[in-house]
């Protein structure tokens, strides 16, 4: 999923760079590169495969009775990648020991989601300095995600 995320990163900066008839798509490859990212060090903490995080994502929205918990994966359909967010925020406090940073990271990744929504469902057209940001956080998402990896990695050791 790794290497996923890596190509998916590298078609945003593509398509950005390819002009403004490309800047939903490339929104949308920005946001599934930190999604991708999120569920690698997801799957690496829990030690399961893709199917198995989706299982683990099923599991858990079958456990829950009501809606009341509001998480962000209680927000609007509950789906599979407000999950994903939600859990990637506890996992990165969990490494770093931090809220803010844990917060601030799913805040990135959750701004690119709302960015795709927009691209891909709304008449909403992406701007050149929307797509500079969509880039620029989706690229503080390559740097970091990687690092927490490798840092809850090295603390299992």
């Amino acid at each position: 999923m790794l290497e996923k995320s890596k190509q998916s990163f590298n078609s945003a900066v593509i398509l950005k760079d390819k002009g403004e008839v490309c800047y939903c798509m490339s929104a949308q490859c920005a946001y599934y590169s930190g999604l991708q990212l999120a569920m690698t060090l997801l799957m690496t903490i829990k030690g399961l495969d893709a199917e198995g995080l989706f299982a683990w994502y099923i599991s858990d929205k079958n456990n829950k009775s009501t809606t009341q918990s509001g998480s962000k994966a209680d927000e609007g359909k509950g789906n599979s990648h407000a999950f994903y967010i939600d859990q990637l925020e506890k996992a990165i406090e969990q490494i770093t020991g931090s809220e803010r940073v844990a917060f601030t990271v799913s805040q990135k990744l959750t701004s690119l989601k709302g960015i795709r929504v927009k691209a891909a469902y709304k008449e909403h057209q992406v701007d050149e300095d929307e797509i500079k940001k969509v880039i620029s956080k989706a690229t503080l998402l390559q740097e970091s995600i990687p690092a927490y990896i490798t840092q809850y990695l090295n603390k299992r050791k």
